[in-house]
């Protein structure tokens, strides 16, 4: 009887441990959302807000109202200086409505990763069109995971007045894989955005020479091992460890997901602008926006190591439908060659096209080799 005793002592002194670690948690998550948007708001004000609406801009600010938002509601959930008890209905919905938001947010995140990976390769469609669908199916995966899991857990789901914040006492065996689909999503982007950065090695000699370049690849690998990182977390939490501990790693997954997202966006846009401590930047006025709702400009950078050379980009003229990779800029290229949509010469280019491999990398050779980045 002692020794049952002391066991349910010590499952209650663990339980108010991971309820005091998840507040102090949300609040971080809460507070690094909130900061990191405010430390950004004057180069997103110089680049984002200038441009039109479209797509990958309403996912961006989807992300950065919503995620705030739902971190408050989660804060106000778990903390311990109310006076009043929450109602059992609330609990209810707010496990459900919250979830299911995150899981909005979560998918929205790994499309704006998506269009930056089909930047690069935006020629080949078969990859473009693998990337979507599995995005999709990831995530409708996900989806079912999740409202099985939602059920289980829900049936028991309650207020606790010793905890001060909802619960349950039924846990749902499918909630680690919840995560898993996704984390082998991004493993597949990471994958696809190494091989590309082994392709295109030879032109990223340097940051001076490949500005875009350098950007996508960095990006992408820093924030591939960071989320994997805070995924893991959170399967080892779900798998392991008690109903008690639900709430320790799912905000501070949430806050990842969205900084990392929105940087990587607005690292492209404000690269895109001539925004790049490296370069000589001139900046022509906007072009009237595109049909598809990009931004459609031109800016000539010339680049310290190479300064007979400059690297434009421009709108040259009309593409017919296609799928938008081009994160919502219009940003061709010009090359000497023929345009992938118009089979036209450039006017900005009057060089002869030689391998790669026996040419030197110079703006020219890097304008022609990627047409489009962002």
């Amino acid at each position: 009887m002692v020794f049952a005793t002391n066991a349910v002592v010590d499952e209650l002194v663990e339980g108010l441990k991971h309820a005091a670690i998840s507040r102090y948690l949300c609040g971080v998550a809460l507070i690094l959302s909130i900061y990191d948007w405010l430390l950004l708001l004057g180069q997103e004000s110089e680049t984002i807000w200038k441009g039109r609406w479209t797509l990958p801009k309403g996912i961006y600010y989807f992300n950065r109202v919503v995620t705030p938002i739902g971190l408050v509601v989660a804060a106000y959930q778990l903390t311990d200086l109310r006076t009043e008890a929450l109602s059992t209905r609330f609990c209810q919905v707010y496990t459900f409505v919250n979830s299911l938001v995150e899981l909005l947010s979560f998918f929205l995140a790994n499309w704006l990763f998506t269009l930056r990976l089909v930047a690069l390769y935006k020629r080949k469609r078969a990859i473009v069109w693998f990337l979507y669908s599995f995005l999709i199916t990831s995530y409708l995966v996900t989806a079912a995971f999740m409202v099985v899991a939602l059920y289980t857990f829900g049936l028991s789901i309650h207020y606790s007045h010793i905890f001060h914040a909802c619960g349950s006492t039924t846990r749902a065996t499918l909630m680690p894989a919840i995560f898993l689909a996704p984390a082998a999503f991004e493993v597949t982007l990471f994958f696809l955005t190494g091989y590309r950065a082994w392709q295109d090695a030879k032109l990223i000699s340097s940051s001076s020479h490949a500005p875009f370049l350098i950007i996508l690849y960095r990006d992408g690998i820093i924030c591939f091992f960071v989320m994997f990182a805070v995924r893991l977390w959170n399967v080892w939490i779900y798998a392991t460890q008690p109903l008690t501990a639900a709430y320790l790693g799912i905000y501070v997954l949430w806050t990842t997901m969205t900084l990392l997202s929105t940087r990587v966006y607005l690292n492209l846009v404000y690269l895109a602008r001539g925004g790049t401590e490296d370069t000589d930047v001139s900046v022509h006025p906007f072009d009237p926006p595109t049909r598809r709702g990009g931004i459609k400009m031109r800016v000539q950078t010339t680049t310290f190591a190479d300064t007979d050379h400059i690297i434009s980009f421009g709108g040259q003229g009309r593409r017919p439908n296609q799928l938008d990779s081009s994160f919502g800029i219009d940003t061709t290229l010009p090359t000497n060659g023929e345009l992938p949509w118009e089979r036209r010469p450039s006017k900005e280019s009057e060089f002869t096209r030689d391998s790669l491999d026996e040419r030197p990398f110079t703006s020219k050779s890097y304008a022609e080799d990627h047409k489009s980045c962002v």
